[in-house]
């Protein structure tokens, strides 16, 4: 039943990485987004919560809210699967609002203080099939980087300096 679930989430990946649907661009506000997709992560046994700081100066982002519901679904899976059975696990969810090379630049950073990415893995972590977990496929980072670009944006991964990794996404506000 495991290899099933898991061939049937690699195919469903694999699917999601592969297909280029057309973006459906609108204007949200990224924070509420965000709060309501924490609401589905509640703290339980061994699943810490989300601790959310969000930068109320914001405002409005153009983008493809399903797509970026989607990345952050896959960047808080990912941390919640590098602190899993963590005791002391930490999620961290942040947004601002940046000028990255005169543009105006909606960041949003998600860190963990799990394990962190291995020095050999990090450089190719966005690249498919990439990964060190003993579950999952290694498309969760390559569809985010996917995502990422196709709204012109930047996407970062880094290991922090008291441990646990930091993802980094740069969106523009308005496309």
């Amino acid at each position: 039943v495991q290899q099933v679930e898991a061939m049937r989430d690699m195919v469903n990946e694999f699917s999601e990485y592969a297909r280029a649907p057309e973006l459906t661009l609108s204007s949200f506000d990224l924070n509420q987004l965000i709060r309501e997709l924490a609401y589905m992560y509640p703290s339980q046994d061994a699943q810490p919560a989300l601790h959310l700081v969000l930068d109320e100066q914001l405002g409005p982002v153009c983008a493809d809210p399903g797509r970026i519901r989607q990345l952050l679904h896959n960047l808080i899976r990912n941390a919640l699967e590098a602190t899993e059975g963590q005791a002391d696990a930490r999620i961290d969810v942040h947004t601002t609002r940046i000028s990255d090379e005169g543009r105006d630049v909606a960041e949003i950073t998600v860190t963990d203080n799990g394990p962190g990415i291995g020095a050999d893995t990090l450089p190719q972590v966005f690249e498919p099939y990439v990964t060190t977990k003993k579950k999952g496929t290694g498309l969760g980072l390559a569809i985010v980087k996917r995502l990422t670009e196709e709204h012109g944006g930047t996407v970062m991964a880094e290991n922090r300096p008291g441990g646990g990794a930091r993802i980094t996404v740069r969106l523009p506000r308005m496309v």
